[in-house]
């Protein structure tokens, strides 16, 4: 494919024929004269030229888009020999290939039977104040993956499984302190089984080599025991499970996915030219995220990303309803963190993030006098690792 772009010139470009409109560089046919500036002069003894030329050349993509200055002091074409005018050319070329190189292909580039695993871990502090009582609630949880490339397609797709290999959380609230490990625990409490529903259950799905999640399919039976306990089970104890509760359903799994295998703009990324990826969250609350990635450095080995995030409800989500009361989210926040790449397969070695949000909640219900509206802040820290 070509492109003409339009390129600052400095020198000498047949100023003295009458053919104005033509550069000697139009003799290699990659460029021409659009205007001609006459803010410099032309000694007619000895052709120099100091004025300035906008050219347009033509030619692969390996021309960088901008402007360049090329400084010359050169006498009339007629007398420049050849082997300058190849110079001058392969100077152009130069520039334009050094400007290409600065953008980097990313891409996953995974083969059938690599097998890896990713640790999820997040801690949260979250505070509320109820009638002039200030409440608070620390959780963290770690949950484990593993992940294997099925097959790899003809057009570089990668069908692949993954699952949940082992979970831990700890919660302390006002109601008190809840732990669980599924690899020392041999009992699951009732607080955990919605995440731990889907411990070594693989789900199948395909990657694209830009990191798009497609064809996720559940394992056989997992959904309709998904369904059973959020049927028996209240809004409260669920959300006392934890984050990873959600991620045990097929929505809630891909969303998982889509934190570890990073959207990659198509064509690649250039040096601190960011891409926006937007995103949906349901973990009892429906929150919008949307994300700039930007390559900040990158090496041989590895290529780092900076991550900015805003964070909003989901205007569209329905109130939450419990017991009778619905409850109406105002919140917005910020994240900020990093991403480190293995340059060659495109997989993330980690990705780190801090996460603020603060705003009220609004409930309202037939047991209350009035509407109430609890003033709330959320703070969470996540760090995700390749095993």
């Amino acid at each position: 494919m070509d492109f003409t772009r339009n390129y600052w010139f400095f020198g000498k470009c047949n100023s003295l024929g009458k053919n104005k409109n033509r550069c000697y560089l139009r003799s290699l046919n990659i460029a021409k004269i659009v205007k001609w500036y006459n803010s410099g002069f032309v000694n007619r003894n000895s052709g120099f030229d100091s004025r300035s030329w906008l050219i347009r050349i033509t030619g692969r993509n390996l021309i960088p888009a901008g402007f360049f200055i090329i400084s010359l002091a050169e006498f009339n074409t007629t007398k420049m020999k050849p082997n300058r005018i190849l110079f001058i050319a392969a100077l152009i070329l130069s520039v334009g290939m050094q400007a290409e190189a600065k953008k980097v292909n990313l891409k996953y580039q995974l083969k059938a039977g690599d097998e890896f695993k990713y640790e999820n871990a997040m801690s949260q502090e979250s505070s509320q104040e109820v009638m002039g009582q200030s409440q608070s609630t620390s959780s963290s949880t770690t949950s484990t993956y593993g992940y294997k490339v099925i097959d790899v397609t003809p057009t570089g797709d990668m069908n692949m499984k993954a699952g949940l290999v082992s979970y831990a959380m700890s919660t302390t609230s006002p109601m008190g302190e809840m732990k669980f490990n599924s690899v020392t625990d041999t009992v699951v409490p009732e607080y955990a089984k919605i995440a731990t529903i889907g411990l070594n259950q693989f789900y199948t799905f395909t990657l694209s080599p830009l990191g798009k999640v497609t064809n996720l399919k559940a394992p056989d039976g997992l959904v309709e025991k998904v369904d059973k306990i959020v049927a028996e089970q209240s809004a409260a104890t669920m959300g006392m499970g934890g984050a990873a509760g959600s991620l045990a359903g097929p929505e809630g799994f891909q969303k998982m996915l889509e934190s570890v295998f990073i959207p990659y703009p198509d064509g690649g990324a250039e040096m601190k030219k960011p891409w926006d990826v937007e995103v949906k969250i349901n973990q009892m609350i429906s929150m919008k995220v949307k994300s700039k990635y930007e390559l900040v450095n990158s090496t041989k080995e590895t290529n780092e990303l900076k991550v900015t995030g805003q964070i909003s409800v989901d205007p569209d989500a329905a109130p939450m309803e419990i017991q009778g009361m619905k409850m109406t989210f105002e919140l917005v926040g910020a994240k900020e963190g990093k991403v480190m790449l293995d340059a060659v397969t495109g997989l993330a070695a980690t990705v780190e993030g801090v996460t603020s949000i603060s705003g009220t909640v609004a409930i309202d219900g037939p047991q209350l006098p009035s509407p109430m509206s609890i003033p709330m802040t959320v703070r969470a820290t996540d760090k995700i690792t390749r095993k």
